[in-house]
């Protein structure tokens, strides 16, 4: 099967440059490569940044959107998306296709690199972030050695799903757009994502993964790991609550209803396994 590598941005500067160059690295390498600026034009300095690379403009209507452009200009059988600000090994790609055979979407283990978010230069580096270039990248891709990780609470619920076998979480948790795989004609079945989540973070790709975990199973590969360059993101719960409401109209029941005893300044996963069992969730927990 062939595979389109689709890259969504908002930004043209160091984390994307990184982002880039460790996908040279690739073994095998994808069939296509695509960036998508979520803007509503394509910056020029991309020209150079992104040689290689075919350059779609998403409009500037947030991720879904930019993320069905890319789908709709891929050729290719698979799709496997990633956010700009995410880096990745040599055989990233080869794992996270090597999960689809056991699933309609797969998703791969996200990590955030903690030191990215007050580093001011990543060539010099800084606590917890050893210095990172470009070049180097191209050269071997992504090991995480020397830098401090963080798991988020979305992560958190993941991995109590997929790899401690926590039945009742649902299934659709595992929907992060920064690393999943999900072969062409699905993504065309389904209908893509829902473009009213605008540019307000989240949710977005939960309720992709919520219309696809009802056609067949969602497939985690802890292997084929994203490495999130941690950044300040202002405003980031008041724009969930946002997306939340939207995802609750569309998919009304407990599951949805209660994610943010989850994803919000005061979640825990400890808050939402609560929340379920109180409303009896069991099985996929929708």
């Amino acid at each position: 099967m062939s595979v389109s590598l689709i890259v969504i941005t908002r930004e043209t500067g160091a984390r994307l440059a990184c982002c880039l160059a460790a996908t040279a690295a690739h073994r095998p390498a994808a069939d296509e490569r695509i960036l998508v600026v979520d803007a509503e034009q394509v910056p020029a300095a991309l020209d150079a940044l992104a040689s290689g690379w075919r350059l779609v403009c998403g409009g500037g209507r947030g991720r879904a959107a930019a993320r069905n452009a890319g789908a709709g200009a891929a050729t290719g059988d698979v799709l496997a998306f990633l956010d700009g600000d995410v880096l990745t090994a040599p055989d990233w790609l080869q794992r996270l296709k090597a999960a689809l055979t056991a699933g309609i979407l797969g998703r791969g283990r996200i990590r955030d690199l903690l030191g990215a978010a007050p580093c001011r230069d990543f060539a010099a580096g800084g606590p917890g972030f050893p210095p990172l270039a470009p070049q180097a990248l191209a050269q071997a891709g992504f090991a995480p050695v020397g830098y401090r990780l963080g798991i988020s609470l979305l992560e958190q619920a993941v991995e109590a799903r997929f790899v401690a076998g926590e039945a009742a979480l649902p299934p659709w948790l595992a929907a992060a757009g920064a690393n999943f795989m999900v072969r062409r004609s699905t993504w065309a079945d389904l209908g893509g994502q829902d473009e009213r989540f605008g540019r307000d973070w989240g949710c977005e790709d939960l309720e992709f993964a919520y219309r696809a975990a009802k056609v067949g199973p969602i497939a985690f590969a802890a292997d084929a790991v994203g490495y999130h360059l941690a950044h300040v993101q202002p405003g980031r719960w008041g724009a969930h609550a946002r997306t939340h409401e939207l995802f609750l109209d569309l998919h009304p029941g407990p599951a949805v209803a209660a994610l943010p005893c989850l994803l919000a300044p005061d979640g825990s996963l400890q808050r939402y396994r609560a929340a379920l069992a109180a409303d009896g969730v069991s099985g996929v927990g929708r």
